[in-house]
């Protein structure tokens, strides 16, 4: 039985390797004669068929077509190419690939047209994604294999106002066991600003109260996050985002100087303080298939009322995305979480998640360090393909495989790195991108500890 789970466990590091060795040619996608292209996976050969005949030529004018809605300059400043500068060919691809990426387009498609020697305009032509899954609240219903179905309505406006905006209301209820809701509008930029700003506000009741354990009753707030950048470069992007939050709790605590046995009750009013620092050159902030991201945050959570307690939540993490033409992309990612001071103990983590190591059966090992890496095969297999459907608009749908290894650990300091025992994990699933989620995850997952397990996850783990 253990040979034949080797078997099992092994087949997608197998299917990684040989995609990378035995991979074949690139079979461009779809797109008109010469000067067009309007597949997301278009090889590399079908845009140097795009570019090649203006290459170097200066832009006069980046005209923009179909969006009744988005606004053009939320289309333009998102784009590396601007007019004035040199057609390139690497910067074309990443912003075709990037305003696919932003979640509001059905498609887009680009053509080159010379306006004279040496000169050419760039038309950007998009069609922009359903009002129905962009802009009008739809019902919730999410199932959990440990906390059951639970229920509820969200209304999330998608570039809101055609600025690129988003805006949440939310509200899920677990019946007779908790139900909560939370509110957020983000701004990718500030007017005609480079920067960015999000407000949310969150409120949350668990009506069952668990045997032992330190746990949340109720929890109410809300914050602010602001973002500057620190390069001027779209190609390769670095911002400084502070953020601050007011939450007030009510939790139950087992203290080590409580009387208490049954564990206490306190009504904690916290100042949350944060600092994040990223670098990213992802081509597609919804399915990356090159480019880079870093990112190192810490949270400073403390108590301005009520009990006094003081804690920090610190996290670094990195994924680089490696295109290898005929295959796809392989995904080299790390993460590493720490928590210091006094930490409650629903503040510890565990494994064996949806996010984190893939496949672990969980159990109740908790600690308050963690470290994980994965090697991870991504390839578009399908689409993205547009059906125009009556009474709704273009509705397109994209799938990608993928494939996985995950390795894992966790630990109560980072000093006990080199003694603890790390857990490797295997899988493979699907990725379906479409305006009803703009990413849904469908994975199954393997470990020496335990059987099979299934995940559905609404966005990208990288």
């Amino acid at each position: 039985m253990l040979r034949i789970f080797r078997k099992i466990y092994l087949l997608p590091a197998l299917i990684i390797v040989a995609a990378v060795f035995c991979g074949g040619k690139v079979v461009a996608g779809g797109g008109a004669f010469a000067s067009r292209m309007s597949a997301v996976d278009a090889s590399r050969e079908a845009l140097e068929a795009v570019v090649s005949p203006f290459g170097g030529n200066v832009i006069d004018e980046i005209i923009v077509k179909g969006n009744t809605h988005t606004k053009r300059w939320t289309i333009t400043r998102e784009m590396a190419t601007k007019e004035g500068g040199n057609l390139d060919e690497d910067i074309l691809y990443r912003d075709h690939s990037y305003l696919r990426g932003l979640g509001f387009f059905s498609e887009v498609d680009i053509t080159i047209v010379e306006t004279s020697p040496g000169h050419c305009n760039v038309i950007v032509k998009v069609s922009e994604r359903p009002d129905l899954f962009m802009k009008y609240p739809l019902p919730v219903l999410d199932y959990d294999l440990e906390k059951g179905i639970s229920y509820g309505v969200r209304w999330k406006i998608r570039n809101f106002q055609g600025k690129g905006q988003g805006v949440y209301v939310g509200f899920k209820k677990r019946r007779e066991h908790e139900h909560g809701g939370s509110v957020s509008w983000s701004m990718p930029w500030v007017g005609s600003h480079r920067m960015r700003l999000s407000f949310h506000g969150f409120s949350n009741t668990k009506l069952t109260v668990p045997e032992s354990a330190d746990f949340i009753k109720e929890r109410h707030g809300g914050g602010v996050t602001m973002g500057f950048p620190l390069t001027r470069s779209l190609l390769r992007q670095v911002w400084i985002m502070p953020d601050v939050m007011i939450e007030n709790r009510l939790s139950r605590l087992y203290l080590d100087d409580s009387p208490n046995q049954n564990g206490d009750y306190f009504n904690q009013l916290y100042l949350v303080t944060g600092l994040t620092l990223t670098y990213d050159s992802r081509d597609n902030l919804i399915s990356p298939f090159s480019g880079m991201f870093a990112g190192a945050s810490v949270r400073r959570y403390t108590s301005i009322d009520g009990y006094k307690q003081q804690y920090s939540l610190m996290s670094l993490s990195s994924a680089f995305y490696v295109p290898v033409r005929g295959v796809g992309t392989i995904i080299f990612a790390f993460a590493g979480d720490n928590r210091d001071g006094a930490i409650p103990s629903f503040y510890e983590m565990g494994m064996g998640g949806r996010n984190d190591l893939r496949g672990y059966p969980g159990s109740d090992e908790r600690g308050t360090s963690r470290l994980l890496t994965t090697v991870q095969w991504r390839r578009n297999v399908y689409g993205p393909n547009v059906w125009d459907i009556p009474l709704i608009g273009k509705f397109d749908l994209a799938l990608n495989t993928i494939a996985f290894v995950d390795n894992g650990a966790l630990m109560n300091s980072l000093d006990m790195v080199a003694y603890s025992q790390f857990h490797s994990t295997a899988g493979f699933g699907v990725e379906i991108i479409s305006p009803i989620q703009n990413l849904v995850r469908l994975e199954l997952a393997f470990s020496q500890q335990g059987a099979p397990s299934y995940y559905f996850a609404t966005r990208s783990r990288f």
